[in-house]
């Protein structure tokens, strides 16, 4: 089988400005709040719903999933997970009730089983150029690339809610268009000389310490991300209660415009400390 080491230069290059642009709904994510509360009009309840509704039932169609993507490939995975993107998107911006925004949040969530296995093609990409030292750099520059667009989108959110609340659910739905653009220049390395990985019989022994650390870190995670998730309804609420809707877009957003900043002051710095520090850099990453 020949393979096009044109195209696997070109897919590499692509990467990581096709996984900053796809990494998330851009735009939506500053103002999801401001929008299902002003425009679609949910309660909090409905809203922290949404969220838990979609997990749980991708809990349970995870072993499905991961069977598809084990028979579609990687590349097709992608492609599936942009369009789910988009599909989730749009339903979100054009639903006219709770259920049908609940279909595109449970989309939308989806997404990520599939999109993320752009980075099994980077891997495989690199590993046949010889190149695998070079995986940490490409995915920080996706990271830099991400946290460079949604701290600028963050910043624009509120003026354009503004203007009118449903423009910036437009701009993300072009930026899901321009996704569906871009995938068409990944490209999966497939090679004669690929074996199927024979299963692991080996059995990992879960004592009952390990079993508590597992406990404790899903606990722990659980919170944390249900914490930053339902942080900004908290602060629009608190807003709400002596700002004008004009004003608490805007400080919302530019709230988190400037949260994003130590992220991308983050990935800015970070293979020189990585560089400076290797192993010990989750225990860096864990305390800060």
């Amino acid at each position: 089988m020949v393979v096009n080491k044109k195209r696997i230069v070109l897919s590499n290059k692509i990467y990581p400005l096709f996984a900053g642009l796809s990494g998330d709904l851009i735009f939506y994510i500053a103002i999801n709040t401001l929008f299902l509360t002003e425009v679609k009009h949910f309660s909090a309840l409905e809203i922290s719903s949404l969220t838990t509704i979609s997990i749980f039932v991708m809990l349970i169609l995870n072993p499905l999933v991961m069977k598809i993507i084990n028979k579609i490939g990687a590349l097709n995975s992608v492609r599936v997970g942009v369009t789910v993107l988009f599909l989730g998107a749009f339903l979100i911006t054009v639903g006219n009730n709770y259920f049908i925004i609940l279909i595109g949040s449970i989309i939308y969530e989806s997404y990520a089983y599939f999109k993320y296995m752009d980075a099994v093609i980077l891997r495989k990409n690199l590993a046949f150029l010889k190149e695998e030292d070079r995986f940490l750099e490409i995915q920080n520059k996706y990271s830099l690339i991400y946290s460079v667009v949604t701290m600028f989108t963050a910043f624009v959110s509120g003026f354009l809610f503004n203007l009118n609340p449903y423009l910036p659910m437009i701009g993300c739905l072009i930026f899901c268009v321009i996704n569906l653009f871009l995938v068409n220049f990944l490209y999966e390395v497939k090679t004669p000389n690929e074996k199927k990985i024979k299963k692991d019989k080996r059995k990992v022994k879960i004592t009952h310490l390990v079993f508590l650390l597992l406990l404790l870190f899903s606990v722990c995670y659980s919170i944390i991300d249900l914490g930053q998730n339902n942080s900004k309804l908290f602060i629009q609420y608190k807003l709400d209660s002596f700002l004008t809707l004009e004003n608490v877009s805007i400080i919302l957003t530019v709230i988190v415009s400037v949260s994003r900043i130590a992220r991308v002051l983050a990935n800015y710095f970070f293979i020189k400390i990585y560089e400076n520090y290797k192993s010990k850099i989750l225990s860096i990453i864990g305390y800060s």
